[in-house]
């Protein structure tokens, strides 16, 4: 997804997950996991926060590519992540 949206040059790409974000921990085991609502790329390599593989971390890095996590099941997600630059959580460089 990466690549793509690199090769599109989105200013953003979406991730649409079952989760309203990047989370300090899984929520789905963990309910005590706090949201982040902005996390370095730096970040999320060094505390292994599993929202994408490391050669996707270091491309986006790399170009300095937005990427926004959302929880795609909820009503009108792609609608507030349109309108919302809140909606969700940004990775960012």
């Amino acid at each position: 997804a990466i690549l793509r949206g690199l090769q599109m040059n989105a200013d953003e790409i979406w991730k649409g997950t079952n989760v309203a974000g990047i989370y300090t921990d899984d929520p789905i085991t963990h309910p005590t996991a706090t949201l982040l609502k902005k996390v370095s790329y730096s970040y999320a390599i060094n505390n292994h926060l599993g929202i994408m593989d490391q050669t996707a971390y270091a491309l986006a890095e790399q170009h300095n590519q937005i990427v926004r996590i959302f929880n795609i099941f909820e009503p009108d997600a792609l609608m507030h992540a349109s309108h919302q630059h809140d909606y969700g959580s940004i990775l960012h460089a």
